[in-house]
């Protein structure tokens, strides 16, 4: 689920990913879907010739885990 909420000239993203079984690799998917996002708005500010100091979109990813083990995954990128 993406919601983008835009003030200003700025366009920040909220991501909530839901998750129902642990997955070793979440932590490096996270970085992937954001990674994906912000090259996909600096292909955007290319083509509306959008000056390129503008700043980066704001991405904020939670992951709602909803699976029964406990949660033994990394949390963040180390």
């Amino acid at each position: 689920i993406i919601k983008r909420y835009e003030g200003g000239t700025y366009l920040d993203l909220f991501v909530i990913e839901s998750q129902s079984y642990v997955d070793q690799s979440m932590v490096a998917r996270v970085m992937e879907y954001e990674s994906v996002a912000r090259m996909r708005y600096i292909r955007q500010c290319f083509k509306k010739h959008v000056p390129m100091h503008t700043r980066l979109p704001m991405i904020l990813t939670v992951v709602l885990y909803v699976g029964e083990s406990k949660w033994n995954a990394a949390k963040r990128l180390s």
